[in-house]
């Protein structure tokens, strides 16, 4: 037993040396919310927030396995989980799960007990790890609970992004859509001034991560980002809106669909961010399924369910397009920054699920 646990030390240190190494343009997004949204369970009621919690807190307790996992599939991530687990319970994080359900296709790493429930450990993995001996391609990320009781105060992904899609310097692969003013700014910011019109990149992508930093220079103002666009027309796709405006004062409550909200779709469920001030927006488009996260939370989590069309505005849209940059009308004032993507591989069949121990760094 005891050479059991020097030797899982071992594969945890290098687990985490590889998570240090790698670096990603794209900020960490939250997978815990107060809401539970876009996280999905079979065993109604056993997953619950903590409702004493100053943040957060998933927790489960259970006799038998229960699964909880997200609705979004991932391609390639950093991974990050702080959690508690009690005295003789045993759990694990899944990562890229079969999305059909076959729990055992995924890179298993087992959780381990903690000192007390009020004391978390960390646990990390790196994107070269996870994709070392298993090329999984995408998948779900989910925790199972096997026994015992388990709290989670965080889980965190960092996408791996490597294809920049603004150079800072010039608008090179990028063409412009009828009346829009765009450039580069002094500190290699991309700008677009009036409208109606868009910027739109060169090349079609069609299951993707893509972050960037937008920033509205004015009030009320309104601008989005198209996706899968129908390439060679103006802002013919998906779009994820921009506008930071709300009813009531009420947050919860968006004037005008909300920056992350999957335009005349599905609203953002909360605006986060404001105008005057830099806002990253994450979106995550994997087949008929679109998720996007604002500052790192997610906002909207939507499948369209409509009949397969080379349009988007008639129906599905699976087939690649390109993406666009609205100047919605002449108040336009928009900045960009950090334009990345990267397109998630398909889903490879794999031999049963690799059990591996995590990194455990303890925080205060």
């Amino acid at each position: 037993m005891k050479r059991t646990f020097i030797l899982s030390i071992v594969c945890l240190l290098f687990l985490g040396t590889a998570f240090a190494e790698a670096e990603s343009p794209a900020p960490e997004i939250s997978l815990i919310n107060s809401e539970m949204f876009g996280l999905t369970s079979t065993e109604k009621g056993v997953w619950k927030i903590e409702s004493s919690s100053e943040k957060p807190v998933l927790t489960a307790t259970a006799t038998q396995p229960t699964i909880i996992r997200t609705t979004t599939q991932f391609g390639q991530f950093d991974v990050s989980i702080k959690y508690a687990l009690s005295k003789g319970g045993k759990a694990s994080l899944l990562l890229k799960t079969d999305p059909k359900g076959t729990w055992r296709r995924c890179f298993e790493i087992s959780l381990l007990e903690t000192e007390s429930m009020d004391k978390m450990l960390c646990i990390s993995a790196s994107n070269d790890v996870i994709n070392r001996d298993f090329k999984l391609g995408r998948g779900y990320i989910g925790v199972k609970l096997y026994q015992g009781t388990i709290r989670i105060e965080s889980i965190t992904v960092k996408p791996v992004l490597s294809q920049q899609l603004f150079n800072g310097k010039d608008l090179g692969n990028w063409k412009t859509y009828d009346v829009i003013d765009a450039g580069v700014n002094e500190n290699g910011e991309l700008t677009v001034k009036n409208g109606n019109g868009s910027l739109e990149t060169a090349k079609s992508y069609g299951d993707f991560n893509l972050s960037l930093d937008v920033y509205v220079n004015g009030e009320d103002l309104n601008s989005g980002v198209f996706f899968r666009c129908i390439p060679g027309e103006k802002m013919n796709g998906y779009e994820c809106q921009v506008h930071f405006g709300f009813l009531d004062s009420d947050r919860t409550k968006p004037k005008d669909c909300g920056t992350g909200g999957i335009f005349r779709r599905v609203d953002a469920r909360k605006v986060i961010g404001n105008d005057k001030e830099w806002v990253n927006v994450y979106i995550n488009a994997v087949g008929n399924h679109f998720a996007v996260w604002v500052n790192g939370e997610q906002v909207s989590d939507w499948t369209d369910t409509r009949k397969a069309d080379p349009n988007p505005r008639r129906g599905l849209r699976l087939d690649p397009g390109t993406i666009q940059l609205q100047g919605h009308d002449a108040t336009s004032d928009f900045k960009f920054r950090n334009i990345v993507i990267e397109e998630i591989p398909a889903r490879e069949f794999v031999k049963p699920s690799l059990i591996t121990p995590g990194r455990i760094d303890e925080k205060p």
